[in-house]
């Protein structure tokens, strides 16, 4: 759950800092744009979600079409956020399924969840 916390107080963050709401091209701009450095360790919205509550999985490729309408860079393309036995964070990977994480993942939208704080 402290995980999951850290990345919807992130989002807020992003938000507060921005005074703008977070859509779908802003989404994947701010993925690795926005960090928060834990015990000299950085961590990242993709690295939140996709490395560490997502069980270490790449983050989703985004359509091309996406890339050439909204120039999003191709450093942010190609993101791989799977993590190495000897990167710091790989010890923090939940590997249980959490049924739930979609449902509690804040992103400042109409369409996320609710920000709440999570315990567990």
């Amino acid at each position: 759950a402290f995980f999951l916390n850290v990345h919807n107080i992130l989002v807020l963050h992003i938000y507060m800092e921005n005074n703008t709401f977070i859509t779908k091209i802003s989404h994947w701009r701010s993925l690795d744009k926005y960090r928060y450095t834990i015990g000299k360790v950085d961590y990242t919205l993709s690295i939140l979600e996709y490395g560490i509550l997502r069980r270490n999985t790449s983050t989703p490729k985004i359509p091309d079409s996406i890339v050439k309408t909204f120039m999003v860079t191709s450093a942010v393309k190609r993101m791989i956020t799977e993590f190495t036995e000897d990167d710091p964070r790989f010890q923090y990977i939940v590997y249980q399924p959490i049924p739930y994480v979609s449902f509690c993942l804040y992103y400042n939208t109409v369409f996320s969840a609710g920000l709440g704080v999570y315990s567990g």
